[in-house]
């Protein structure tokens, strides 16, 4: 007998969305996934990203404000 888990299914997005989310290309989308600093499930024989692990990436990427300045993001007055 099938027994349905009660935990929620994640959310899963294609790389042109998810690429679009971030601003980046689909050949750094697959590089990110390629070094294993993105991961991916494939469905369907296509990649699919989780907006849970898209939201890690995001927040592992946040620059702190103090090093905005040697990047140049912000001014330095």
């Amino acid at each position: 007998m099938y027994r349905s888990s009660t935990r929620p299914l994640p959310k899963l997005y294609p790389l042109d969305p998810s690429a679009e989310a971030l601003s980046v290309s689909i050949s750094t989308m697959r590089r990110l996934i390629g070094d294993g600093k993105l991961k991916a499930n494939k469905v369907g024989g296509q990649l699919r990203i989780s907006a849970t692990e898209l939201q890690r990436f995001i927040d592992a990427s946040i620059v702190a404000p103090e090093h905005c300045t040697e990047l140049e993001i912000l001014d330095a007055h």
